[in-house]
């Protein structure tokens, strides 16, 4: 019993990191920005944790703040260059942006291991990585209901529209790229403690697409979606090989196709839709019968 748990703990774990990666790739998204450089801050905040670990022995509570530090900074900095672009040369430029990265990776030897890597002292556990997903989710919810969550979903359905009602949609696009920055480093430093190693191939184009797919699949309109789609994503494929070995990427793929088919909006839509619907009818008074009229 305990080997099972302990195996079905190791794919929680992983599920909730990919599951902060979709969470930052959403972020970005809630703002109309498709970007795949959350890779390349989850990079920045793994290989941080990675040299504070080995060479100052720092907790874990330092690490979640340099890297996610890190990461909204360097994503701060890109915003003033990307978000100029237009939308499919910004996608474009940011995956640019997850190759440049591993040359980075493979040059900074000192800081980084080169192309051998680097290992990392695990000090997290599951609990602290759910609580974190929490706090991000708490967030958001928030967020969403605030004046600027309102613009941000303004400049995504029509920036024209959302400038002519006085919103600026480079800053608000500015400001959910930042955030998606410091999302996406706090997750590379989970990632990086869960793996208890890291190297140039950790944080490529394999985990770019993975995010992405996992905030696809779950739902981009809403916050809940891309964690749906990492459990899915993530989780599921590692259960089925448990069970029978070979047949998990094919799963993923034709799951991945099925839902896109049917469920063009993701997992977590059809369920909020089926639930209005259900209150609309709970909430839709019954007609009462005219009176007869005398003859």
């Amino acid at each position: 019993m305990g080997g099972l748990w302990d195996q079905y703990r190791t794919v929680v774990e992983f599920a909730m990191a990919n599951a902060l990666f979709a969470l930052g790739s959403w972020i970005a998204m809630w703002a109309g920005v498709f970007s795949l450089a959350g890779a390349s801050f989850g990079a920045v905040g793994g290989f941080s944790a990675a040299y504070l670990d080995l060479h100052m022995g720092a907790g874990i509570v330092v690490q979640l703040l340099v890297g996610a530090g890190l990461g909204l900074a360097v994503a701060a900095i890109l915003s003033v260059l990307l978000l100029k672009l237009e939308s499919h040369w910004m996608a474009m430029a940011t995956v640019a942006l997850v190759l440049i990265t591993r040359v980075v990776v493979l040059s900074a030897e000192e800081y980084t291991g080169g192309s051998v890597g680097t290992g990392v002292t695990r000090k997290i556990d599951l609990v602290t990585v759910v609580v974190l997903v929490a706090i991000v989710c708490y967030a958001l919810a928030r967020l969403r209901r605030s004046r600027y969550g309102m613009a941000a979903h303004a400049v995504r359905e029509d920036a024209a529209v959302a400038a002519a009602l006085g919103v600026n949609p480079f800053t608000v696009r500015a400001v959910a790229f930042a955030a998606s920055g410091l999302v996406a480093g706090m997750a590379g430093v989970v990632l990086a403690n869960l793996l208890q190693y890291i190297g140039p191939d950790t944080f490529f184009i394999t985990l770019a697409f993975t995010m992405v797919a996992a905030m696809v699949l779950g739902g981009t309109y809403h916050w809940a979606g891309p964690i749906v789609g990492a459990i899915v994503f993530v989780g599921l494929p590692e259960v089925v090989r448990s069970y029978v070995d070979g047949v998990d990427e094919l799963m993923t793929g034709a799951l991945l196709v099925l839902i896109m088919v049917f469920m063009p909006r993701g997992l977590i839509d059809p369920r909020r839709q089926w639930v209005r619907r259900l209150r609309r009818t709970d909430d839709t008074p019954v007609a009462e019968p005219e009176p007869e009229v005398a003859r």
